[in-house]
């Protein structure tokens, strides 16, 4: 009788639950399809780009001395199920598969490395950051609109501010404007206005894990920051807003009040959580990007490049959009930005990513590929209509080639020169108009630099108009004046390959169907240049021809010329030059220094050169910056003709001012 009576009462029991159940599942469907209904929007549909609701807490509340917490952060209003998400999470997933396989087998990947441009129309009253693409700015570490001069910190959180008339210099202002945990990396000036780019590197906090617990010393925390700081008051900068996009600080260029910002966005696998986006997808101002505004590759790296668009004016975000499998270093032009697509699949060909621009909307244009690699984006330009680039590529037999393309707007193949300098690479490359300069150089055999000039009037017939072997190679190529280029790079020893050291070319161009040299310069004691690594930090002058850079200067060579009796100033290049048999002009061939002589005692200078067609070159200055400069101090150094005075510029020095008349100090503060 009594498990009658407990049969009775467990029954309605049990079917009130399962009704309760069921209504509970019923609801949550309901509130579930709504919300992928309001959240989810047409992936296919690349134009169809809007603001969304996925954010996360304003960084304006972050502490530093708070720990980091993502999963509190991110308000997520849209499903990770999401196609997309769930695309670029499987190909991540992918990609730590291969890179597992390729240690089982201790498989060692191969890493990939790194026109318009011209003398200026107008000679400026200053000279400027030196740029990629006429009319696209870029920042810097240093800025001046000819009337101040600004620069950052070592450390990369204070700002100087300096007052410069005729040589005279005079301190503004010395402000931290920066806390802890964020790095300087560019300036650029708007108006009234300095807009700082860097790194904010956010601590891992309690989030379960060190820095050195990760698989690697990328911190997947860290952001891009835009900040900008009001100067109408010189001596009191004061910081105004800032803005955050996921990921480490890469570059970011100007054009028409519109600030586009590049960030690489490495996901990291120790903390990948496909549920949570906020570990694989990046962020722009707090918003989460939406499946419409990224671009995925399968067979990539964890890498994005993450861009935005601000306007100067609002201060506020126009657009943005990422890739992944994106490349650090894009290529701008006036109308485009273009980026390459990194894979670990062994010979296939490059994909490229076209992405234009118009007053901040950024749309996904089209993709194409070629084969190889390009050496940096000076060996990609975009010029009516076109794109042009040259590659260095492997052929079906392993061997390396180089090549020539030209493709149109939508990065369909219109020509082609292929199979060029066996065995060699691409070192330095300059568009400019109609002609393409690219240098090879092969570090087997023989060491020469193969100068090439390319017709490019007809796009559908493309033609080597000239080409000259030369000893060693350069790195970079300027236009110099009035058809002239001019090459940096490196003397090499023509039995081994090494590097002596720097090297100046002048090459006239007046035909460019049959190119001369004119002059060349092996500059014994300088043993590396900045421009070869950062073309921001080249400083051109067309009103006078003189350029500089900071570079490293081997004291052992005055040692060396001890030594031998010889005068301290023997390496001097105006004091030791002859024509040969062709009609160059050939300065300082001295013998080689051994390396005990060459790196027996070096420092950093800064160095201020000229070239006259019947004297060759010319050192104008060589400025020490002191024996306790460092190596990033030098990175950071830069030159700024403004009037008739030069002013050298670096973290370690501050500013010194010097007449370019004869190239004495004038001025200096730090």
């Amino acid at each position: 009788m009594k498990k009658e009576n407990k049969k009775k009462i467990a029954l309605p029991i049990v079917l009130g639950v399962a009704g309760l159940l069921f209504l509970i599942i019923i609801c949550g469907a309901i509130f579930l399809v709504r919300r992928i209904k309001d959240g989810a929007g047409d992936s296919n549909d690349i134009n169809n780009k809007y603001k969304s609701g996925v954010s996360y807490e304003s960084e304006d509340s972050y502490k530093p001395e708070d720990s980091y917490k993502p999963e509190d952060s991110y308000k997520s209003e849209v499903s990770y199920k999401d196609e997309t998400y769930t695309n670029i999470y499987n190909f991540i997933k992918d990609y730590e598969d291969y890179l597992y396989e390729q240690t089982k087998v201790g498989y060692e990947a191969e890493d990939l490395s790194e026109s318009s441009s011209g003398a200026a129309a107008n000679i400026p009253a200053f000279t400027d950051t030196n740029v990629r693409t006429e009319g696209v700015i870029e920042p810097d570490v240093v800025k001046t609109d000819g009337k101040y001069i600004y620069r950052t910190s070592t450390d990369g959180r204070t700002l100087f501010t300096y007052r410069v008339k005729d040589g005279e210099i005079e301190k503004l202002s010395e402000k931290k404007v920066l806390e802890d945990y964020y790095y300087f990396k560019d300036l650029c000036i708007y108006g009234d206005k300095i807009i700082a780019f860097g790194t904010y590197n956010a601590p891992t906090g309690n989030y379960g894990l060190t820095n050195d617990e990760l698989a690697c010393s990328y911190n997947p925390y860290s952001k891009t920051f835009i900040t900008f700081i009001d100067i109408s008051d010189k001596s009191e900068p004061v910081v105004e807003k800032t803005i955050y996009q996921s990921g480490d600080y890469c570059s970011s260029r100007m054009m028409d009040g519109v600030i586009y910002t590049f960030s690489l966005y490495r996901v990291e696998p120790d903390i990948l959580e496909q549920k949570k986006l906020e570990t694989y997808i990046p962020a722009v101002d707090g918003e989460i990007l939406r499946p419409e505004d990224l671009v995925a590759y399968k067979k990539s790296n964890y890498n994005y490049l993450v861009v935005s668009s601000v306007s100067a004016d609002d201060q506020s975000v126009v657009d943005k959009l990422a890739v992944f499998g994106g490349s650090f270093a894009p290529y701008v032009s006036e109308n485009a930005i273009y980026d390459t697509i990194w894979t670990w699949v062994s010979n296939a060909d490059t994909t490229l990513v076209k992405i234009t621009m118009d007053a901040g909307k950024l749309d996904f244009a089209c993709d194409g590929t070629f084969p190889g690699e390009l050496l940096n984006d000076y060996s990609i330009d975009e010029y009516e209509g076109n794109l042009r680039l040259v590659t260095s590529y492997f052929d079906d037999k392993g061997e390396r080639r180089n090549a020539l393309f030209i493709l149109d707007e939508n990065l369909d193949k219109v020509s082609t020169i292929k199979k060029l300098a066996p065995e060699e690479t691409i070192r330095s490359a300059r568009f400019m108009g109609n002609i393409a300069y690219f240098v090879t150089y092969r570090v087997q055999e023989y060491f020469y630099d193969p100068l090439f000039a390319v017709d490019l009037s007809d796009p559908e017939n493309p033609k080597i108009t000239d080409y000259m072997k030369l000893p060693g190679f350069s790195g970079y190529l300027h236009p110099y004046g009035e058809n002239k280029l001019l090459g940096i790079g490196y003397d090499t020893d023509e039995e081994t390959g090494s590097m002596n050291c720097v090297k100046f070319s002048m090459f006239d161009t007046t035909d460019p169907f049959d190119i001369k040299e004119e002059a060349t310069c092996n500059f014994r004691p300088c043993q590396s240049i900045n421009v070869l690594g950062d073309r921001n930090s080249f400083m051109y002058n067309p009103a006078d021809g003189t350029f500089g850079t900071g570079a490293i200067i081997s004291r052992g060579t005055i040692y060396y010329a001890e030594k031998n009796n010889d005068s301290d100033d023997w390496y001097t290049p105006e004091k030791n030059t002859h024509t040969n048999d062709d009609g160059v002009l050939i300065q300082d061939e001295g013998p080689t220094l051994p390396e005990d002589a060459r790196f027996n005692d070096y420092g950093f200078s800064y160095l201020v050169m000229d070239y006259d067609e019947g004297k060759g070159f010319t050192v104008k200055l060589n400025y020490d910056l002191g024996k306790n400069t460092s190596p990033n101090e030098l990175i950071r150094s830069r030159g700024i003709v403004i009037g008739d005075y030069i002013y050298i510029v670096d973290p370690h020095n501050g500013v010194e001012s010097f007449d370019t008349d004869n190239y004495e100090l004038v001025d200096a503060s730090r």
